[in-house]
């Protein structure tokens, strides 16, 4: 009789393929994983760090080209109105020197034509140059301020030629918008507000002028009763269709309703006489931009010609410029 033994629990397991290999510890295989871990957490942040940097980079580069752009324009363009202050400043000693005579008149109006030319060679500078996307604005306050100068200096020969005329009256406005244009812009063009002066004693002649002028007239015609006296018929302003809209008198083809002033109206009239002029004296349809020196805002006003030719009507609105073609081709 056998007596049967139960193995000790403790006693290795036999395998066909023979002893299973001891693992790694429990502790050992953890760190490993905590290190892999550890490891490719590093390579995201790095691959992170590299496309901000990238980017930081790219940013920095657009924004300094963006800047070395704009100082370049602005330079340019400083460069290009250069010649229109020292060309005010001229024309202000001149207006201010006015006192009557021949020679202070001449000398005026010779300084008026250089400062005519001096805004004409600014006006195509500005236009050839490239305008960077962050100086549009600075541009188009560069082209009003060039545009509302020679509507001034418009007013400024006009009165010299004949001091009586409807060109005095808007003149003091004219100035004033035209100090006022420059302002903005003052980066590219130091001084220019306060290069515009002697306006005031302009005025002065120009009204002492008058008031001689029309005291003279009576006198004029009764110096002797052996010559004949041709008497010139009072000046009735042509009639003007309006577009059916009852319109009233400024100046010499320049009309408006009632909601209109006549200072911008004129401005207009300045500024459709130039693209008049810039398209070969050919009358037709322009947009223009004028200031109203009652607002100081600028509008561009559509301006469309008659069918029978014979009148100009421009409107952004309510208002209503209208001119006459005549008076154009005479300006």
């Amino acid at each position: 009789m056998s007596v049967h033994q139960t193995p000790p629990t403790d006693a290795p397991t036999l395998s066909l393929n023979g002893p299973t290999p001891p693992g790694p510890p429990r502790s050992s295989r953890t760190r490993t994983a905590l290190i892999a871990a550890a490891g490719a957490l590093t390579l995201v942040v790095l691959a992170i760090a590299a496309i901000v940097v990238v980017s930081s980079s790219h940013s920095s580069s657009q924004t300094a080209a963006s800047q070395n752009a704009s100082t370049l324009y602005q330079q340019k363009l400083s460069i290009g109105l250069a010649p229109v202050v020292p060309a005010n400043q001229s024309l202000s000693s001149a207006l201010q020197a006015v006192d009557g005579s021949k020679s202070t008149l001449n000398q005026a109006q010779i300084a008026t034509t250089a400062a005519q030319a001096a805004v004409s060679t600014a006006s195509g500078a500005v236009t050839i140059l490239t305008v960077p996307s962050d100086d549009t604005t600075l541009s188009q306050q560069t082209q009003q301020a060039l545009v509302q100068e020679n509507g001034y200096l418009q007013g400024v020969s006009s009165t010299l030629s004949n001091p009586a005329g409807q060109s005095s009256s808007s003149l003091r406005s004219l100035a004033t918008n035209t100090q006022a244009a420059f302002v903005p812009i003052a980066s590219v063009a130091p001084g220019g507000s306060t290069s515009i002066g002697g306006t005031g004693n302009l005025l002065a002649w120009a009204s002492g002028a008058s008031a001689a002028a029309t005291k003279k007239a009576p006198a004029a015609a009764t110096t002797t009763t052996t010559t004949t006296t041709t008497v010139a018929p009072t000046v009735t302003p042509p009639p003007v269709s309006g577009l059916g809209q009852s319109v009233s008198y400024c100046s010499s083809g320049v009309y408006v309703n009632s909601v209109t002033t006549c200072p911008f109206a004129e401005n207009v009239f300045v500024a459709y006489f130039d693209q008049y002029s810039a398209n070969g004296d050919t009358f037709g349809n322009y947009a223009v931009e004028a200031t109203s020196p009652a607002t100081g805002d600028t509008y561009t006003d559509e301006c469309q010609e008659s069918a029978d030719g014979s009148q100009i009507y421009c409107s952004h609105g309510s208002d209503l410029v209208n001119l006459t073609t005549a008076a154009i081709a005479a300006y």
